[in-house]
This record gives structure tokens, C-alpha cells and sequence, in this order.
């Protein structure tokens, strides 16, 4: 995480996204689910984080300026996140 945490301006959001992700998605499907569910860009240099059905991954996108960055597999963090539950 320190990769995003380097270079995150004052003004950045971290998002999590609530319930599991397909963690098949790459950047196309994530930057997708940033468009519909939150109807923003994945290009406002805003964090998305999202979270894999067993939590044992984690997918973060974000834009760095120059492009989509995505990190994968945040074990050391995974056992911090909660599971949101549907009710």
C-alpha cells in the first residue's frame, strides 16, 4: 500500500467498495463498476479498493496522471477489512 499511499494528495479519497468483488476484472471491468456504482471517473484520482469473495485479495485502481495503476494480493491488510454482510 505504501506504492499509493507515496504519492496521494491531501484531496484524495480512498473508497472501499461494499460486499466482494470477481477478482477476474481487470482494469476495464473495475474502472466499470467505478462508473456505474459510483457514477464517477476512475480517472479523478480518487483510490478504489476492492475486496475478493474468500478476503484472502484485495484489488486497488487508482489514476497516478499518466495512466491506471492496479495493485493485487494485500494480504497484510486482509485480516483489518470487514466482510459487508447483505441483510
Amino acid at each position: 500500500m505504501s506504492v499509493v499511499a507515496s504519492g496521494m494528495s491531501m484531496g484524495t479519497r480512498v473508497w472501499l467498495a461494499a460486499g466482494t468483488t470477481d477478482m477476474r476484472k481487470g482494469f476495464t471491468g473495475l474502472s466499470a463498476l467505478v462508473q456505474n456504482a459510483l457514477a464517477s471517473s476512475p480517472f479523478c484520482g480518487h483510490v478504489f479498493v476492492f475486496r475478493g469473495r474468500r478476503g484472502d485479495l484485495l484489488k486497488v485502481l487508482w489514476w497516478d496522471g499518466t495512466g491506471l495503476c492496479r495493485k493485487r494480493r494485500l494480504q497484510a491488510v486482509l485480516r483489518t477489512v470487514p466482510l459487508a454482510h447483505d441483510d
